[in-house]
């Protein structure tokens, strides 16, 4: 599940989502920790979002 689809996901009434590969990304293999913290800052902020849309 990607940044893109968090909105239907919430729509559909998800209680929790899961966001492995596209929160990770390379981040797993050595890749940019700040890339990493941006994706997590992404998500998180989304979340935020749709939650007070609710």
């Amino acid at each position: 599940m990607g940044l893109e689809q968090l909105p239907q996901y919430v729509a559909a009434g998800a209680l929790g989502i899961g966001a492995g590969s596209p929160l990770v990304g390379d981040g797993a293999r050595g890749g940019s920790a700040e890339a990493l913290a941006e994706r997590a800052r992404a998500f998180v902020s989304a979340a935020r979002e749709l939650e007070g849309a609710a």
